[in-house]
């Protein structure tokens, strides 16, 4: 097999609302189009069959051996600074040979203001 160079999950929250999944992956599929040479997989923590392990799974299958795990969320919480650190552990132990490296969630980029206060202003002016 031959190596191939990192993927990357983008990793959502999972909801059962079908329209808040919809959107997820409308995202994805947007960063997709933005960064064309790099092998990205949509993966949820929540309410999805379409889970990290799975992702992860499919990705060493394919022959990565290195994977960024980024969490589309916008600070950190509880699933970025406990349950994501957790299943890189328990995936590392699946993987024994997988690099994955975890990403910082949206915050605290500044551009997150921006957008605010762009939405703001739509409602205010």
């Amino acid at each position: 097999m031959v190596e191939k160079q990192k993927a990357v999950i983008v990793v959502g929250h999972g909801s059962r609302d079908k329209k808040a999944k919809s959107a997820f992956l409308e995202v994805v599929a947007l960063i997709k189009k933005k960064l064309k040479r790099v092998r990205i997989e949509p993966a949820f923590l929540q309410f999805s069959s379409q889970d990290v392990p799975k992702a992860l799974e499919k990705l060493v299958r394919e022959g990565y051996k290195e994977i960024v795990l980024f969490p589309l969320f916008l600070f950190q919480g509880i699933h970025v600074n406990q349950d994501i650190p957790d299943l890189i552990k328990k995936e590392k132990e699946r993987f024994p040979g997988l690099n994955i490296i975890p990403a910082s969630p949206l915050w605290p980029d500044e551009r997150i203001a921006d957008i605010a206060v762009h939405r703001i202003k739509e409602r205010s002016a």
